[in-house]
């Protein structure tokens, strides 16, 4: 199969790559500085809760108070949430990627079919070469144009132009059939490498963003203990999960790129 010898739908090195990046990415190094923040603002919550109730201006509401023991207890355990994120991105990702991986397959088997098309055309008209030509040099020699040649030139001198024409004719046909098959590789190349180029921005671009949100998580979590942040963690929770389906957009743009492919081969 071309999906396993040449590989033009995907190089399974950047895939590694970008597989082996992800795993590595560093906790973030802010989550202790997080703790403290969360630390400082829970005591501050608390007090002016606690003071609130004391003067007699609000009620006692258990879970406004359990609110920084919960957002601090997520920042200890970071990682913990952030896999949680993943897990619907990831989902989806590891779906388009098995669709696209199935599409792969398909596109190498009609291409590989298309290849061998042409490879049987060429041998036929290898094997067939005197047949064509002679068909060539019946039609030309039929032509009224000739007329005129054969009663200034000798038979001999007649046949061997016809000859000559005939086997033009033939190589002509032969190398135009052969530059509409390369022209048509070459676009199909161009195609995919444009799609996979843009693919593999949308990875790397991933890889950034994670790495950044990752870092300032806990510190969106911390700062939105107190009530001016209070949805600093809804917001941070909104981009991560967004941030990880991007594998999916990317393996939906291979698959668009597979789709345009496919339905050039089926021509």
């Amino acid at each position: 199969m071309l999906l396993d010898t040449l590989n033009p739908f995907w190089d399974q090195n950047i895939l590694d790559l970008i597989n082996g990046i992800k795993s590595v990415i560093p906790s973030s190094s802010l989550a202790g500085v997080a703790r403290s923040v969360a630390a400082v603002l829970s005591l501050v919550y608390l007090s002016v809760r606690a003071y609130a109730m004391i003067v007699g201006e609000g009620k006692l509401d258990i879970m406004q108070l359990f609110r920084p023991f919960i957002i601090t207890m997520v920042i200890i355990n970071f990682g913990m949430f952030t896999a949680l994120c993943d897990m619907p991105g990831n989902a989806a990702g590891n779906s388009a990627k098995a669709s696209f991986e199935a599409n792969a397959t398909i596109t190498g088997e009609l291409y590989d079919r298309k290849v061998q098309l042409v490879d049987d055309l060429f041998t036929t008209i290898m094997e067939n070469t005197n047949e064509i030509r002679k068909l060539y040099y019946d039609a030309d020699a039929d032509n009224s144009a000739w007329a005129d040649v054969k009663n200034s030139v000798s038979l001999g001198t007649r046949e061997a132009l016809l000859n000559m024409t005939a086997s033009i004719t033939v190589y002509e046909k032969l190398f135009w059939i052969k530059a509409s098959i390369w022209l048509q590789n070459f676009v199909m190349w161009i195609v995919m490498g444009i799609f996979k180029g843009v693919c593999y921005c949308i990875f790397f671009i991933q890889l950034i963003l994670l790495h950044i949100l990752i870092m300032l998580g806990p510190l969106s979590f911390a700062f939105s203990i107190a009530g001016a942040f209070k949805d600093s963690w809804v917001t941070w929770t909104s981009r991560y999960i967004s941030v990880t389906f991007y594998t999916f957009i990317g393996f939906v743009v291979l698959n668009i790129a597979l789709a345009i492919l496919q339905y050039g081969l089926q021509q």
